[in-house]
């Protein structure tokens, strides 16, 4: 299952590509009752750093037909609640950043740009908007843009669910599991995705193709980092994984972190990996990932067990 995002910046100048600053944390929330998946529910947090004088236009790509929405300001973000104590416990941290009492993350980008407050997630709502051609509960991938104003530190919060067609071609019927970086994502969707899709009376069968080049030849960029979190619903089968390769940043495994028992992982590669699925219960992680950015993640558990 290509769970990962890829992201794009509109009218990207060439050395942006490799440089963008921005970082991406995917929460995946796994609901796996006997030996199927029902559905897995998505949330991304992405920071997306404007350092330009006039507002920016920015992209992020999931394989399938997924409806990302941005939720309600009080959703998600309330004082104390899992979100907010990752970004403010473990992430920002792990960054050597914090996170104020204003809801600010300081120290992740220049000096006099503005911070979006994290805990009002939904401040881009009116901006969200989806660029490719949703219907009939599949399409290859899900291409969303969202402006961001300028000198700021665009903060935007997507929530989508896994389910259905999407849920079982992406899984092959449940019968793997993929989480891949952006350059694999986007070649896996070019090679086994798009080709699925039949075009419509309006559309030709070539345009998600086309939708696809458009990105990847004006927009994709390499995040700076991207982490993974993944838990499972209270009542359902656990998910467990497991590193396989020394240059992993692992920030916790089957921890305990408040009400969840979390995994998390973290990547500076764009071709990172994660595989294997054994009835929906264990997730096999292969990245290929720079060294973590100078703090040892996993002291940041320390103390915070039950957050």
């Amino acid at each position: 299952m290509n769970t990962c995002f890829a992201f794009g910046i509109k009218g990207r100048p060439p050395a942006a590509k490799t440089a963008s600053g921005i970082r991406g944390i995917e929460y995946l929330n796994y609901n796996v009752r006997g030996e199927a998946t029902d559905h897995i529910r998505v949330l991304g947090d992405f920071f997306f750093p404007n350092t330009e004088s006039q507002e920016r236009e920015y992209f992020f790509l999931h394989a399938g037909d997924v409806a990302f929405e941005l939720p309600d300001d009080r959703e998600l973000s309330e004082e104390g609640n899992f979100f907010l104590s990752f970004l403010a416990k473990l992430y920002a941290p792990s960054l050597g950043c914090r996170l104020d009492k204003a809801g600010r993350l300081i120290g992740l980008c220049d000096a006099g740009m503005a911070v979006t407050d994290i805990r009002k997630p939904a401040e881009y709502r009116r901006t969200l908007h989806r660029l490719d051609l949703p219907g009939n509960n599949w399409a290859p991938f899900s291409l969303y843009g969202v402006v961001v104003p300028p000198r700021t530190l665009g903060f935007v919060r997507v929530v989508g669910t896994v389910q259905d067609r999407t849920l079982a071609t992406l899984t092959k019927n449940g019968e793997s599991f993929d989480i891949y970086g952006g350059e694999i994502l986007v070649d896996k969707i070019r090679s086994d995705y798009v080709p699925l899709w039949p075009g419509s009376e309006n559309e030709p069968r070539n345009k998600y193709a086309e939708l696809l080049e458009d990105f990847l030849g004006e927009s994709y960029v390499e995040p700076a980092r991207y982490d993974m979190v993944l838990w499972s619903s209270p009542g359902t089968r656990p998910v467990k994984s497991r590193e396989r390769t020394p240059d992993l940043s692992v920030g916790c495994k089957t921890r305990n972190f408040g009400d969840r028992l979390i995994d998390w992982y973290w990547s500076c590669s764009a071709l990172f990996y994660v595989d294997g699925w054994q009835n929906g219960l264990h997730v096999n992680v292969d990245l290929a990932a720079l060294p973590p950015e100078g703090v040892r993640p996993s002291a940041l558990l320390e103390g915070s067990a039950h957050s």
